[in-house]
């Protein structure tokens, strides 16, 4: 009583366990760890463009308050503080 019942007995069920519970773990831990070094490869980049004066940020397009969105989304385009375009409304 108490336990967990298991009604299947087959040939090999512990090592397949483990072997689905160190996939698991090493899944993690990569998902884990390129989190990581991601945030630590934004952080630096951020760090840098923060050392820069503003003529130099001037010279490559973005302005002082623009570092942390240019870094992180450099594909998307900064609006400069327009309005977007409101094409969702009806």
């Amino acid at each position: 009583m108490g336990g967990v019942a298991c009604d299947t007995d087959w040939p090999g069920k512990e090592t397949f366990f483990v072997r689905v519970t160190i996939r698991f773990v090493r899944v993690r831990v990569r998902r884990t760890l390129g989190r990581y070094i991601r945030h630590r490869a934004i952080r630096r980049a951020e760090k840098e463009l923060m050392a820069l004066d503003d003529r130099m940020l001037r010279d490559i397009g973005i302005s002082r308050s623009e570092i942390g969105s240019a870094v992180r989304n450099p594909e998307q385009e900064r609006l400069h503080g327009a309005m977007p375009p409101l094409s969702w409304l009806p």
